[in-house]
């Protein structure tokens, strides 16, 4: 449940951030949205590890958790850089490290899934074939981030659509089916 509260601001971060790229939303504005969802995605996260610890869980949370910080510090990283003015470039470094984690979390999704691994009875396991694309999906568009943020690469126009596609289709649209509980 609480992924799907972090998913689905995730992407409401990835639709402003769309726009901003565009130059149809303001940097500073965009900002405070990317702290919150950084913010709130970094509570969820790390109380989730602590948690987890604390009662003796299962460790596979503690992938969970440490990848979910990943994109938590992304947003965070995406707010400072847009209040602040910072180069962006270490930002788009940052984002190909994300890369080279969500394709092996992609192939590690790929490997348990269909109830046969470790994240069986987590809650999604009937979606479970769908995470290593999103995983992919989530590579790509953080590979975008990089080529744009580090390599000044790429059109706007592409990166703002890159941006709203894969954000909708694997941040905002699965968020919203986990907290209605249509996503199981």
């Amino acid at each position: 449940m609480f992924s799907g509260i972090s998913l689905l601001y995730v992407g409401a971060v990835l639709f402003v951030v769309g726009f901003m790229i565009l130059g149809k939303a303001d940097p500073k504005g965009t900002a405070v949205l990317a702290f919150l969802a950084g913010s709130l995605g970094f509570i969820i996260n790390v109380s989730t590890g602590i948690v987890n610890y604390a009662h003796g869980g299962p460790g596979v949370v503690y992938f969970f958790a440490g990848t979910g910080l990943l994109f938590s510090f992304t947003y965070l990283y995406v707010g400072f850089v847009n209040m602040f003015g910072l180069d962006p470039r270490a930002l788009g470094w940052y984002c190909l490290y994300v890369v080279m984690v969500a394709i092996p979390s992609g192939v590690i999704e790929m490997l348990t899934a269909n109830h046969a691994g470790p994240f069986n009875g987590m809650g999604f396991a009937n979606l479970q074939i769908i995470w290593p694309f999103i995983w992919w999906a989530w590579a790509f568009l953080w590979f975008v981030f990089f080529l744009n943020l580090a390599l000044g690469k790429l059109s706007n126009k592409f990166v703002a659509w890159s941006t709203f596609l894969t954000g909708a289709a694997t941040t905002g649209i699965p968020g919203f089916l986990m907290i209605s509980t249509l996503w199981k």
